[in-house]
């Protein structure tokens, strides 16, 4: 059976898992992707248990080739040019200039190139005054506006865990636009570069917002947790159950909210039902009261019951799990979301499948996470230098 991305070839350059986690999709749906990697003593990392490595490794690195090489080396950075000519995609995850100073910029490149796709990750983009600024998830949501917007009303914002910037905003951003820029290709036979800011990316996400309506049209800023979106009113949020677990409604229509009173037994609450104004302002004294009789309701029941009783209502219902909890859940067992891989030594592991779904060219885990390096001689060959050009090379430092 044909794969969607099969025949694309891709180079990663990145040392960070947001720009792998892009490049696993893309290999996940065919592409043959090689990843250009300098030593983990040199790559850096925020993991030190031999066992989370390995495990990251297995989770954005299935479907790829590794090659080990020195881009600081005068004639790694000839090798990689070599690797580039070949190439479909390259996408990289450096601040602005390193790539250049590698002998590895888009300029450059594309001289040898016309027709690479070349995407740049990087966390404020190619242009700007914080081009070359440091930073990490939390830095990017605060700036974009985002981390002020979660928490409760009065309380200090709440980091979420790094979705939010690292792979809601850069990866799927870096994904789209390079498979935009791949159909782009097929009408101009023409490469381009694809700039992607992870701060970017979060105000983007940010304009379906009702709160960023607010502050475009009026120029009021919304106060955080007073809003429907965010739980403030009795229809949607999260409760704490009898024993102490959480539990999450979303009842925002009408009739589904009607469902859920009528359920528990509390027709009195239905004209606490959504309004419009909801979206953007705070609640009344009547509305407060109707949130804290929903809270004091879901401590009458504990998660289990609370999961029995609602199952078959036709209600926003569903409760807060772990990640163990979830992982091991009917629904995402049957969509196949954990799948059990190999690494190199034979080992067993589960990770995360691919999450899209295609009825004729499925995305596939189709070879586990490659050793580091493990294909560098095999490309360098592939690349036109012979085994003793390699081997001279390699005493030299230039691959590793």
């Amino acid at each position: 059976m044909p794969m969607a991305l099969e025949g694309l070839r891709v180079l990663e350059v990145s040392r960070v898992a947001v720009g792998g986690f892009c490049t696993m999709m893309l290999a996940d749906m065919g592409a043959n992707v090689i990843k250009v990697e300098a030593p983990p003593e040199q790559g850096g990392g925020l993991l030190s248990d031999p066992e989370n490595l390995r495990m990251r490794r297995l989770a954005v690195d299935r479907n790829k080739k590794s090659v080990l090489l020195n881009m600081k080396h005068s004639q790694g950075q000839e090798v990689f040019q070599k690797l580039a000519a070949t190439a479909d995609v390259l996408i990289e995850g450096f601040r602005p200039g390193v790539m250049d100073r590698l002998g590895a910029g888009y300029d450059t490149l594309r001289k040898l190139n016309p027709r690479l796709i070349y995407c740049s990750l990087s966390g404020y983009g190619q242009t700007g005054p914080l081009r070359l600024a440091p930073g990490h998830d939390a830095n990017f949501i605060a700036l974009a506006g985002a981390l002020s917007m979660i928490g409760e009303q009065g309380g200090k914002p709440v980091i979420p865990v790094n979705f939010l910037a690292d792979y809601a905003s850069a990866a799927l951003h870096a994904t789209i636009g390079i498979l935009t820029a791949v159909i782009a290709r097929g009408k101009t036979g023409e490469g381009q570069h694809v700039d992607v800011a992870y701060a970017d990316g979060v105000i983007a996400m940010m304009g379906a917002l009702p709160a960023t309506w607010e502050y475009l049209a009026k120029g009021r800023i919304i106060e955080r947790g007073t809003t429907m979106v965010v739980g403030a009113y009795a229809y949607n949020g999260v409760y704490q159950a009898k024993d102490g677990q959480y539990v999450t409604l979303g009842c925002v229509e009408h009739h589904l909210w009607e469902n859920f009173c009528k359920a528990v037994g509390r027709e009195d609450l239905i004209p606490y039902k959504h309004h419009p104004r909801h979206t953007t302002e705070p609640p009344t004294q009547e509305e407060r009261k109707a949130k804290a009789e929903t809270e004091a309701l879901f401590r009458t029941r504990t998660r289990t019951e609370w999961e029995a009783l609602l199952k078959d209502k036709d209600v926003c219902f569903a409760p807060v799990l772990n990640v163990g909890e979830a992982l091991t859940h009917p629904q995402f067992k049957a969509r196949g979301l954990v799948v059990d891989v190999r690494d190199r030594e034979g080992r067993s592991a589960k990770v995360i499948g691919p999450a899209i779904k295609y009825s004729a060219t499925p995305a596939v885990v189709r070879t586990p996470a490659p050793a580091v390096g493990e294909h560098t001689r095999e490309i360098a060959l592939s690349l036109g230098y012979t085994a003793q050009q390699y081997d001279q090379m390699a005493s030299r430092g230039v691959f590793w």
